[in-house]
């Protein structure tokens, strides 16, 4: 997130590919929640039309990953945000949900997926 807060979009997802990559090893899901918190806020910097929805996404399946919203993560926290605002309450909460709904195995090929198409 200091690469993406410096501008470095393409160190940012550098960063967040091998992040990803590490977490598949490990057995904490709180690790892997969190790299999807960090891909939430990196997406809403893509200049996409998609980019809140994916974010409120992303930070749904960090939810169902987790089993709770990480609400002292500041990533997490200001991504959601943006994304609620950008998007309303009503599409946010849609969005979100649909990543409520994704299991580790889906939400790992989503971010997966992400992070390849960038």
């Amino acid at each position: 997130m200091v690469a993406l807060a410096e501008g470095d979009t393409r160190r940012c997802r550098e960063l967040l590919a091998g992040a990803l990559r590490a977490v598949t090893e490990w057995a904490d899901h709180a690790a892997f929640a969190s790299v999807l918190d960090a891909l939430a806020g990196s997406a809403l910097r893509r200049g996409r039309d998609d980019d809140a929805a994916l974010a409120a996404r992303l930070l749904g399946a960090a939810h169902s990953v987790r089993g709770a919203f990480n609400e002292s993560s500041l990533d997490a926290s200001a991504a959601r945000a943006e994304a609620r605002r950008a998007l309303g309450e009503p599409a946010f909460a849609a969005a979100y949900q649909r990543g409520r709904e994704l299991n580790y195995a889906t939400a790992l090929s989503f971010a997966g997926d992400i992070l390849a198409a960038r």
